[in-house]
């Protein structure tokens, strides 16, 4: 166990710098992922709001202002939409 701990110790400065960047470029290769995700995560979320939140306020606000013509095909489309496409 001393062994070990005096090998670490012994390492060249050249050898750590080499790790650092090791180090780094493992983080980084990390980072790059995780705003991947993130990137993902945030446009699932907003899909979901717009096909459950805005589209059916949308045409509820066309069919009060009078505007049935343009809210019933709005609908129709949605509608063939939606059965043939997955959130």
């Amino acid at each position: 166990m001393i062994d070990r701990i005096v090998w670490i110790l012994e390492i060249s400065k050249g050898e750590q710098a080499d790790m650092v960047i090791l180090f780094f470029c493992f983080f980084l290769i990390f980072l790059v992922k995780m705003v991947g995700f993130a990137l993902k995560a945030s446009w699932s979320i907003l899909k979901t709001l717009l096909l459950l939140v805005f589209i059916p306020f949308i045409l509820v606000m066309l069919a009060v202002g009078g505007f049935v013509y343009v809210a019933f095909p709005l609908l129709i489309v949605f509608g063939i939409i939606g059965l043939f496409n997955r959130v």
